[in-house]
């Protein structure tokens, strides 16, 4: 399994620019960031406060030095309640269905997802969120534009099928190869 620093981690999904002096929210990240998944259990941290809504800081801050793994890391930021995690996964099917489940991309208090392919070649993995309504007609989701349409609460959804489209590589490539 392949490993990616934190410091890289950030430079992907843009917190942190090669060669820039730490900023004010890198340096908060490193100290809220949490993670959850099998393979980066050692960085979790208990960020509850019993008795207030308020998450806590890390007792000591992240360093940049450590390790992360996993072959997807999904970075997410939760406007609502103001957390900020990375999820490791597997397979891009758990990652899908982390993008579309109930707290994914699509919630309203969900502010940012960014998924990071961790492999041979790191890199952040671009997606779309599109919806195929009655008539076959697609309709691609933008944040806090479109909410409305694709909100998992509605009686009468406006679509048939939502589903995450990968830009730059066909996902089923990964589907192929998983079955070789």
């Amino acid at each position: 399994m392949h490993t990616i620093s934190i410091q890289e981690f950030l430079q992907l999904i843009k917190v942190d620019k090669p060669g820039s002096k730490q900023t004010s929210f890198q340096k908060f990240l490193l100290e809220r960031l949490n993670f959850y998944g099998m393979h980066n259990h050692h960085l979790w941290y208990d960020f509850t406060q019993p008795g207030t809504n308020a998450l806590k800081k890390r007792d000591k801050p992240l360093s940049l030095t450590e390790k992360l793994s996993g072959n997807y890391l999904v970075y997410e930021s939760c406007g609502h309640d103001g957390r900020y995690t990375v999820n490791s996964y597997d397979s891009l099917a758990e990652v899908e269905a982390d993008l579309l489940g109930i707290a994914g991309i699509i919630n309203t208090f969900t502010s940012e997802m960014v998924v990071v392919e961790n492999k041979e070649k790191k890199r952040a993995k671009p997606y779309r969120i599109v919806g195929i309504d009655k008539n076959g007609n697609e309709v691609t989701f933008q944040k806090y534009i479109n909410d409305h349409l694709f909100s998992l609460y509605f009686e009468s959804p406006s679509f048939s099928r939502i589903q995450v489209v990968w830009d730059g590589q066909e996902k089923e490539e990964e589907i192929q190869n998983a079955n070789m």
